[in-house]
């Protein structure tokens, strides 16, 4: 288990691309967020990503 001291909650951006798609294509994570892997990457990101928006849990990076 990873431990972080801040997190935020914000809107997805195509910066997030990469890592939105590692999670959502992931069987294990699926079944336990309650939906099914997605297969076809870009057509769910086009149609739910661009028209609804989706909002994530994200580290803040820590800054020395």
């Amino acid at each position: 288990m990873k431990e972080v001291e801040d997190l935020i909650i914000r809107k997805l951006s195509s910066n997030d691309l990469n890592d939105f798609r590692e999670i959502i294509t992931q069987k294990e994570v699926a079944r336990m967020a309650g939906f099914a892997p997605v297969s076809s990457f870009a057509s769910f990101y086009l149609s739910q990503m661009l028209q609804n928006g989706a909002w994530g849990l994200v580290e803040v990076p820590y800054n020395c």
